[in-house]
């Protein structure tokens, strides 16, 4: 049984949204109110959970994506492993709600190591986001003109999107251009940049549209892969000789791999509760609302991040 989300309730019995398999619909999802208490062990804490927010990650797990480890992995179906939160065990004490918190560590995180890490990205640059309107992505536009990289020159930023509803929403985020993606970007960016190209890339889509990415950069810009929200997880068609001709250069970035510590997550979750940065937050369910969620998420609905609240 996979059980995740775990709350404690007045009652000392736990909720927990729990699924007996993968792959699985969004719509077999159990709502329990009554999952039996844990206690911790020596050395272990129980932290009560006010909201989540939902990222791909779960997306794919449900759909059995994330399961199989592989001939070539050290980890073998049957083995016992655990994972840790990545630093975020700390107090924030901030005027903000649970929904808007639930939705700060894993977006503002991950595009803060994007851009500082991965892209190192310069006030002066050109800044390509592919398929700009997921809750990631969003945060990499409002961080990108933030005092965190943005000083009196702020980058130029470029957005693509597949939906003309969803432009509002890269507007409002400090996008300079936003383009409609009919297929291939590159040469969309090519004519709103002289010619030139863009200096950096942020792509989330995946395999499916790395190539056309890459082929939008500049002779020596930098691209960074930090997902795959299309599904694919291989990129199957590309050729490294054609797509990064002639010096470009394709990088990834990962928050399991970001040093929490030296993240400025009290300058991010300040910012966001004092209006200086948007939290990007596009729908908010019920825990109990959560294979709602899911198929929200699934079906490319939301325009941000997908909040589910524990009552």
């Amino acid at each position: 049984m996979l059980t995740q989300f775990l709350s404690l309730s007045a009652a000392s019995k736990m909720q927990a949204i729990i699924w007996f398999c993968a792959p699985i619909a969004s719509s077999e999802f159990i709502h329990m109110t009554n999952h039996p208490d844990l206690s911790p062990k020596e050395g272990h804490v129980l932290i009560r959970i006010k909201a989540y927010g939902l990222n791909r990650s779960e997306l794919f797990t449900r759909q059995g994506h994330s399961l199989d480890a592989g001939g070539g992995s050290r980890c073998k179906e049957g083995n016992f492993v655990v994972a840790c939160m990545g630093g975020m065990g700390r107090q924030f004490n901030e005027p903000m709600g649970w929904a808007v918190f639930a939705a700060v560590p894993e977006m503002y995180l991950t595009a803060w190591g994007t851009l500082s890490k991965s892209l190192k990205l310069q006030s002066t640059d050109t800044l390509l986001i592919c398929e700009g309107t997921t809750s990631v992505e969003l945060a990499c536009a409002l961080l990108a003109k933030s005092p965190l990289f943005a000083s009196d020159i702020q980058p130029t930023m470029l957005a693509t999107t597949r939906s003309e509803r969803k432009v509002p929403a890269l507007k409002a985020t400090g996008v300079d251009t936003v383009l409609i993606n009919s297929g291939k970007v590159s040469e969309e960016v090519k004519k709103a940049t002289a010619g030139k190209g863009a200096q950096k890339c942020v792509e989330l889509v995946g395999g499916t549209t790395l190539t056309d990415s890459c082929q939008s950069l500049t002779d020596d810009g930098l691209c960074s892969m930090i997902g795959c929200v299309s599904g694919e997880w291989t990129v199957k068609e590309l050729d490294p000789m054609s797509a990064l001709q002639p010096s470009k250069h394709l990088t990834i970035c990962s928050s399991g791999f970001l040093d929490i510590s030296k993240a400025p997550m009290q300058w991010i979750v300040n910012a966001i509760a004092f209006g200086e940065l948007k939290p990007s937050v596009d729908k908010v369910f019920k825990m109990e609302e959560t294979a709602k969620a899911h198929h929200y998420m699934e079906t490319n609905l939301a325009a941000g991040k997908v909040v589910c609240i524990v009552d």
